[in-house]
């Protein structure tokens, strides 16, 4: 079996064809070649790194406001001061950094509604692509080399969030029943 084809094992019944992740890893990767990281194995992330992780996100829900998900898998709360988040697609790349006073307890939660408008609060000057693209989280003094978190996506399903089945680790999975600012396997 192909990792991703392994990544589709569903949090809600979908069909398989429905969980198509194949630039997150693709057909050719293999389990020591994924870019994610167990919540609580930080060993390979550098010291400067917050436990922050991109957790789920919707990009297309004609009743909501686009959305990412960030979650603390550590032990302390952290703060986001100096963190940014960046969309990508084909189309455009922008960036917006979390107010200094925002910040996330241990096992926390942090929603941001991607609504495109330019405002104040946890409310990002972007929209999330529904054809697929890159979400980044990252050291906004570094700039994209300060990477905290990323993930490279295909297109979204209306209705379902794209999200890690277990919070902080992989696979990525759709959910038909979305749980933005709550734990993905409640």
């Amino acid at each position: 079996m192909s990792l991703s084809r392994a990544l589709c094992l569903p949090l809600s019944i979908l069909p398989l064809a429905a969980c198509n992740v194949s630039t997150v890893l693709d057909d050719t990767a293999t389990s020591s070649d994924t870019a994610a990281v167990a919540c609580g194995d930080l060993a390979d992330r550098p010291a400067n790194r917050p436990p922050l992780f991109v957790n789920e996100f919707m990009a297309y829900d004609p009743d909501t406001q686009d959305w990412i998900e960030i979650y603390n898998c550590g032990t302390e709360t952290v703060s986001l001061a100096g963190v940014s988040l960046w969309a990508e697609d084909r189309e455009s790349q922008v960036a917006w950094e979390f107010p200094g006073d925002t910040s996330i307890v241990p096992g926390g939660f942090r929603v941001v509604e991607c609504t495109g408008a330019d405002t104040e609060g946890l409310i990002a000057s972007f929209r999330i692509a529904r054809e697929g693209g890159t979400i980044h989280l990252y050291l906004s003094e570094y700039g994209l080399s300060g990477s905290i978190d990323h993930v490279d996506y295909t297109y979204q399903q209306e209705g379902h969030s794209l999200a890690r089945q277990i919070d902080g680790s992989a696979p990525w999975v759709y959910a038909d029943e979305p749980t933005p600012g709550r734990s993905n396997h409640d």
